[in-house]
């Protein structure tokens, strides 16, 4: 997204019975291994960037990666401000008649943090193909 947070906090109100591992990743280490092992792809997402399309359904699914509805996901059930808080995230609509598709970017996919001096991997891509 084109504003982070610059700090996580987690949260667990129900412990699972079993599972519910949240896992949590150095980004520079992601980076520095993908540019070691597919170098000209990490190029192209330094010079291109990615571009996320999503197709969300009217309500929330917990059997799709994504889960969400377009409704939660903007917090309405008003198609016009659903419209408003996507451009905010620079994110266009595109109505279908069960759903909407979302597109956002080009976005940078690599960030460099300035206060670390290194590249980080900085993208959901995984979360796109799970």
């Amino acid at each position: 997204v084109p504003e982070f947070p610059s700090k996580l906090f987690f949260f667990c109100e129900v412990e699972p019975g079993s599972g519910g591992e949240t896992p949590i990743v150095l980004s520079h280490i992601v980076y520095e291994k993908m540019k070691e092992k597919y170098p000209e792809f990490v190029d192209r997402l330094e010079a291109h960037g990615l571009l996320y399309t999503r197709v969300l359904g009217e309500d929330d699914d917990p059997s799709s990666p994504i889960g969400r509805g377009w409704k939660s996901t903007f917090l309405t059930s008003n198609k016009a401000v659903a419209e408003e808080r996507a451009a905010k995230l620079g994110m266009k609509l595109e109505w279908l008649s069960n759903g909407v598709k979302t597109v956002m970017g080009p976005i940078p996919a690599i960030k460099y943090d300035k206060s670390r001096q290194r590249k980080i991997w900085f993208n959901s891509m995984v979360a796109a193909y799970t």
